[in-house]
């Protein structure tokens, strides 16, 4: 890794969210534990009991976090690795921020025990449960 790819205070990041970090405040030094509260509570929103508990779910994959940030979405924090994320979703990073998650960067190692699939591009969000029933979803009108 060259040089110029070190935000400054030794904060690791891929260029594009070199930029990103020019007005982000919530941006907090790399997890590298296992054992760290927020990545041991990510991980047990696996479980749906503690889904249930929370009233948080995870969201994995930039596709996924792109739906959901349309969909309005409120995302609680948005862990990132660098080692798998790509360049060209920054935006979806920018735009997580944007809805108030905290940006938590994590080592490969954490972001492993975090995700439940592959291909998950590097983000994993915790999002807030959106607790609807079923008559306060607005219908359309039949044809």
């Amino acid at each position: 890794m060259r040089r110029d790819d070190y935000h400054r205070g030794g904060i690791r990041q891929a260029p594009a969210l070199r930029l990103l970090c020019k007005v982000v405040i919530k941006v907090m030094e790399t997890i590298t534990s296992l054992k760290n509260p927020k990545v041991m509570d990510a991980v047990k929103l696996n479980e749906r009991k503690h889904r249930e508990e929370t009233g948080l779910f995870l969201i994995e994959g930039a596709r996924e976090l792109q739906l959901a940030i349309k969909g309005g979405t409120a995302l609680y924090r948005l862990f990132y690795c660098e080692e798998y994320f790509r360049d060209d979703e920054a935006d979806i990073v920018e735009a997580a921020l944007n809805k108030g998650a905290e940006l938590i960067p994590v080592t490969a190692k954490v972001f492993q025990k975090m995700v439940y699939r592959e291909g998950s591009a590097g983000m994993l969000a915790v999002a807030r449960q959106d607790k609807k029933k079923f008559g306060d979803i607005p219908l359309s009108n039949p044809p």
